[in-house]
């Protein structure tokens, strides 16, 4: 998704990068004109340093601080991307960056790796728009994929709570929609405000509409 998106904009910001595989990857492609490299981690920064040393320094920049810390021209096109982190964390990078850019359309790519409702329901909360959704499975691993713009007028997909691109005839869908219908039914045995339950019930819906389409499709 990202490498058909990238060639849209003037900055990709590769946050939370760690060693900066996938911005070094968007840089050999050649699909953007720079990559902005953040990460907390001195020592993963300077090595990163060093191995971006074959690109020009116009390309690509590193940073050593909090990636909600940011700084965003508004006179660029920029493209934020968090990947391989927590939904929770991932919401509060992003709440901080808004704060500070909150009339300036920022468009984001995430990538969370727990928490995803809750991400989905902080994105919601925000009123960010939904550009584009995915689910992606690499080997025993699933992941969300979410394409999204804020304060963006033209874009006006809301943001589903569970996702509205899952597939009924695609098996990968449907067990990881089990996988988390269980995640939260479990949760709603030790939680007393009822959030992990009625959680629980969307999934659940979700996977029964899916298994009545399979088998309407069937007759």
């Amino acid at each position: 998704m990202i490498q058909s998106r990238a060639a849209h904009y003037d900055s990709v910001w590769d946050c939370c990068c760690d060693h900066g595989y996938l911005g070094m990857k968007l840089l050999r492609k050649h699909v953007v004109p720079r990559v902005e490299f953040v990460d907390c981690v001195p020592h993963l920064m300077e090595d990163l340093r060093i191995r971006l040393g074959e690109f020009n320094a116009t390309q690509c920049g590193v940073t050593c601080a909090d990636a909600g810390s940011i700084a965003l021209d508004p006179k660029r096109r920029h493209l934020v991307v968090l990947a391989g982190i927590g939904g929770e964390l991932a919401a509060t990078i992003i709440d901080s960056i808004i704060s500070r850019h909150q009339k300036q359309q920022i468009d984001f790519l995430l990538c969370p790796n727990t928490a995803q409702y809750y991400l989905r329901e902080f994105l919601i909360g925000k009123d960010f728009k939904l550009i584009e959704e995915n689910f992606l499975k690499e080997k025993r691993w699933n992941y969300e994929i979410l394409y999204v713009s804020y304060h963006n007028a033209s874009i006006q997909t809301d943001i589903s709570a569970i996702g509205q691109h899952w597939q009924p005839k695609n098996q990968d869908h449907l067990d990881y929609l089990k996988k988390m219908a269980i995640h939260y039914g479990d949760q709603s045995k030790s939680c007393t405000s009822g959030k992990a339950k009625s959680t629980a019930a969307l999934y659940r819906a979700e996977i029964e509409l899916m298994t009545l389409s399979l088998n309407g499709n069937k007759t």
